[in-house]
């Protein structure tokens, strides 16, 4: 399985100063989890990665659930979960397994075949979130889930939005049709390009001031 993170919109800031080191992380079973870099000093919500993860699992397998976290990474104390969502992709991996192909999660496959899996208790459903595409995001096929969190009454709230894409493929294409991890060649199927937004240097004392120092 190949999992894009694309970039994130909304996601709350959560540092004292307006800021969050936004990274994020997936997983079927915790001990083999995959993270993606970085987006440090985030202070709009909009945190970029371009990044891609890859997964090797068996069919059949026990559980199909995948879990998508977003953290706030902190150095001297554990790291902020800002929310989370589950997937359960088994009837996808079925399908793959059915018909010896490869299969891009989008909104019409979704729509059809994975809609009644979602907790209908949920307050923010995942149909609400496909429905928020683009055309662009349409076309290549990624699509936005909410991370979500409780609050101290244990209420469900939404902490912001994270634009992935999913291609399950069986073993033998993958092999044909090699990509790189992260944004490492082959940077194809899609092409990753370097992400936005970063931190960057400038000889502006003023300049660095503003990407370090949130807006708080």
């Amino acid at each position: 399985m190949r999992l894009v993170v694309w970039d994130t919109k909304e996601i709350k800031m959560m540092d004292a100063e307006g800021t969050s080191d936004v990274f994020i992380k997936a997983f079927f079973d915790n001990k083999k989890a995959l993270e993606t870099d970085t987006h440090f000093r985030c202070q709009d919500g909009k945190a970029s990665f371009n990044y891609r993860l890859k997964f090797n699992e068996v069919f059949p397998r026990k559980d199909y659930k995948l879990s998508l976290q977003t953290y706030d990474r902190d150095f001297f104390k554990s790291n902020d979960i800002i929310g989370s969502f589950m997937l359960d992709l088994k009837q996808a991996f079925t399908d793959v397994e059915l018909t010896k192909r490869p299969l891009s999660i989008n909104q019409s496959y979704f729509e059809k075949y994975m809609q009644n899996n979602v907790d209908p208790e949920k307050k923010i459903t995942f149909k609400k979130t496909v429905n928020n595409l683009t055309n662009k995001e349409e076309l290549d096929g990624s699509f936005w889930i909410p991370m979500e969190s409780k609050t101290k009454e244990g209420e469900l709230e939404n902490n912001g939005w994270v634009r992935i894409q999913i291609d399950i493929l069986p073993k033998t294409y993958a092999e044909t049709n090699p990509v790189g991890s992260a944004r490492d060649d082959p940077n194809v199927e899609p092409y990753l390009p370097p992400p936005v937004g970063r931190l960057f240097f400038s000889l502006n004392p003023w300049t660095m001031f503003k990407q370090c120092v949130g807006p708080e």
